[in-house]
């Protein structure tokens, strides 16, 4: 009950303050590694910055890195074709000069929205973003 809850406030924040983009299907890698492929696409193919997004799969809501190419395009190299069954929201660009660093800007996101649950569904649930 209390991982629905989490669940819940996480995806109601996402679609109230976040803007819905729509992404295009790369490269499948399927791993759990998007904020490292997402890097090491960007800068094979000299793209100035990454998007941190949150996609949001049958309920539950998961921090993701994509790509952006320098026509704007959203492009998901990760989830492969597995990306037309979600909806996606920008939290943020992140910029070449973060790329290296981008375990932190994750790990910081992460910390922001647990932040968003209140303090005694935090504690008591293992939901993990």
């Amino acid at each position: 009950m209390l991982e629905n809850k989490a669940r819940d406030i996480i995806v109601s924040h996402a679609r109230a303050t976040l803007t819905k983009i729509p992404v295009e299907s790369g490269a499948c890698r399927y791993n759990f590694r998007c904020h490292n492929n997402a890097v090491n696409d960007a800068l094979n193919n000299n793209q100035d910055s990454i998007a941190m997004c949150i996609y949001i799969d049958e309920g539950y809501p998961v921090i993701h890195f994509i790509n952006i190419d320098n026509d704007g395009i959203y492009t998901d190299n990760t989830l492969g074709r597995w990306s037309e069954t979600v909806e996606y929201f920008l939290v943020k660009k992140i910029p070449k000069v973060d790329f290296f660093t981008v375990s932190t800007v994750f790990s910081a996101y992460r910390k922001e929205l647990k932040r968003k649950i209140p303090f005694v569904i935090r504690i008591l649930n293992w939901y993990k973003f």
